[in-house]
């Protein structure tokens, strides 16, 4: 929110988002997700690091995904038009 927006108040700008490194590092200790790759990211328990990536970016939800359009069209419009995905992973995330 911009301090110049009519809805702007100064005790809203922290209320809900704490930058606390040492916290989230519990959280993610108490997730069991202590194993690190080379580079010190964590790794989830399939042995791979997630970064920089929305859930959306790797599920096929969207048509405008060049990697999947036809995926992401079936995804939404419930089946209407588009293609079912194939691959049992994509099928999955659709689940997710």
């Amino acid at each position: 929110m911009l301090p110049d927006s009519p809805l702007y108040r100064k005790d809203y700008q922290d209320a809900h988002a704490v930058y606390d490194i040492k916290g989230a590092s519990a959280l993610l200790d108490d997730m069991d997700l202590t194993c690190r790759n080379k580079k010190g990211l964590r790794l989830m328990e399939d042995g791979l690091a997630r970064t920089k990536l929305a859930p959306t970016e790797i599920a096929p939800t969207l048509q405008v995904q060049y990697q999947w359009p036809k995926w992401g069209q079936f995804a939404e419009t419930a089946g209407q038009a588009g293609t079912a995905p194939d691959l049992p992973a994509a099928r999955q995330l659709l689940v997710l």
